[in-house]
């Protein structure tokens, strides 16, 4: 996968005022593996959660989040 397709493969997904969705397009609408984290601003900072581990990480901002989602992207689909 080249790093453009890695960089689109996030979508981002506006859940409300400081809250996100984000997902991983290669893998279809109907299938639960595409929902990759949600991620809520939490006061300086951004608190991410990873699905399906449900591990929590505080990073600085929602680019930060969107990077480390681009990475797991670069991996082949589970």
């Amino acid at each position: 996968m080249t790093a453009e397709q890695t960089a689109s493969a996030v979508e981002v997904v506006p859940l409300c005022d400081g809250e996100w969705r984000l997902c991983d397009r290669r893998i279809p609408a109907d299938d639960s593996r595409r929902l990759l984290s949600y991620v809520s601003r939490d006061g300086d900072g951004f608190e991410v959660l990873w699905l399906p581990t449900l591990t929590v990480q505080r990073v600085a901002s929602l680019e930060a989040a969107i990077e480390a989602a681009r990475r797991a992207c670069a991996e082949p689909p589970a």
